[in-house]
C-alpha cells in the first residue's frame, strides 16, 4: 500500500509543472518578451501632425514610389539600430532622396521609462518621443515626435 501511495504522490507531483505553466493564450504578449518594444520594426506610414508643414523638408521614404527604402529599427534588449531613409516632401523631386549619403544609421541605447515612454541615447543625443503607444496586439506602434509635429505607424517584422 505504501508502494501505491508513494506512485500517487510522484505522480501528483509530476504533474504540477503542467498545471503551474499554464498562461493565459488570451494575452497579446509573448512569455519571452521582455518589453514590447523589442523587435524589428519596418516603417509603414508618416503623417504630419504638427500646425504646419515646410514643403522643403525632408520625410522618411516609406511609400512604394520612393527611390528610398522605408526605415528599419532593430531593437535588442539592450540596444537599437534605426536605418533612415529620407525623402523630398513636395515639388518636382517629391519621393527621391536628397544628396547625401543614404541611408543613415542611428546606434542607440534606450530604456523604458514606464507609461509607455522610452528614451534613446546615441551619437546625437537623448530624445524621448511625444507619445508612443502600442496596438492591442503589439504587432504596431505610433509615435508622436518633439511637440507632436508628426506620427510615425511601426509594423513589428
Amino acid at each position: 500500500m505504501k508502494k501505491i501511495e508513494q506512485l500517487l504522490l510522484l505522480s501528483i507531483l509530476g504533474s504540477l509543472p503542467w498545471f503551474i505553466n499554464c498562461g493565459n493564450s488570451d494575452d497579446p504578449v509573448a512569455d519571452n518578451v521582455i518589453d514590447p518594444i523589442i523587435g524589428s520594426w519596418l516603417l509603414t506610414n508618416e503623417e504630419w501632425t504638427g500646425p504646419k508643414e515646410n514643403p522643403n523638408s525632408l520625410r522618411s521614404c516609406y511609400l512604394k514610389s520612393d527611390h528610398g527604402k522605408p526605415n528599419k529599427w532593430a531593437i535588442t534588449e539592450t540596444e537599437a539600430t534605426h536605418k533612415m531613409w529620407k525623402c523630398w516632401i513636395d515639388g518636382p523631386g517629391a519621393g527621391k532622396m536628397p544628396f547625401g549619403n543614404w541611408p543613415v544609421i542611428y546606434k542607440e541605447t534606450w530604456k523604458n521609462l514606464g507609461n509607455n515612454k522610452y528614451e534613446f541615447n546615441g551619437d546625437q543625443g537623448t530624445f524621448t518621443p511625444y507619445s508612443l503607444e502600442f496596438s492591442s496586439d503589439l504587432s504596431s506602434m505610433i509615435i508622436i515626435w518633439y511637440e507632436e509635429e508628426y506620427a510615425e505607424t511601426w509594423t513589428r517584422q
